[in-house]
């Protein structure tokens, strides 16, 4: 009786140990994309180039010079990222610092609210370019796709974050 006792003891163990791993986080493999990643997602820039290359009676002289339009823009928004990615690095040192100078902080975010200003000036500069470039229908579809490309990324985004909650829902 003491035997069959401790086998189902251990038994019970054993199970209540592996079920409790099924409510575990999830690993680093199965977690969701952040912001980043969703917006360098390889799925993403080729519907981006969709956007374009799709379009009914687009001809190539259209898509060269779409094509052209887009490297010109890439390489200053490179450069604007790369600037705002470094401001942003000074900010985390100006924040950390042991004297910390509200002064230069400031001057930091400004800075940086500056360039992320500047990027979605030129991002919008381009969509005109672009639509130049189209047809009055080109341009209708195009104009269309568009609003539903913001629609499934912010759809995205509301995914991504759905399982975390405000500081007011936590309490």
């Amino acid at each position: 009786m003491k035997k069959k006792l401790i086998a189902v003891m251990v038994v019970a163990t054993l199970i209540a140990g592996t079920s409790s791993s099924l409510f575990a986080q999830q690993g680093q493999g199965q977690r969701k994309m952040d912001k980043k990643e969703l917006r360098n997602n390889d799925y993403d820039r080729n519907q981006r180039k969709m956007l374009c290359d799709e379009l009914p009676g687009i001809t190539e002289t259209q898509k060269q010079q779409i094509k052209d339009l887009r490297t010109t823009d890439l390489g200053t928004q490179t450069q604007m990222r790369n600037r705002l990615a470094e401001k942003r690095a000074h900010l985390t040192t100006l924040q950390a610092a042991d004297e910390v100078d509200m002064k230069a902080i400031n001057i930091t975010i400004d800075e940086m609210s500056a360039l992320r200003t500047t990027i979605q000036k030129n991002r919008v500069a381009l969509n005109q370019e672009i639509r130049k470039v189209l047809t009055d229908e080109q341009r209708a579809i195009y104009d269309a796709r568009k609003g539903q490309r913001k629609h499934r990324i912010n759809k995205q985004r509301k995914q991504t974050h759905s399982d975390t909650k405000s500081p007011r829902e936590r309490w």
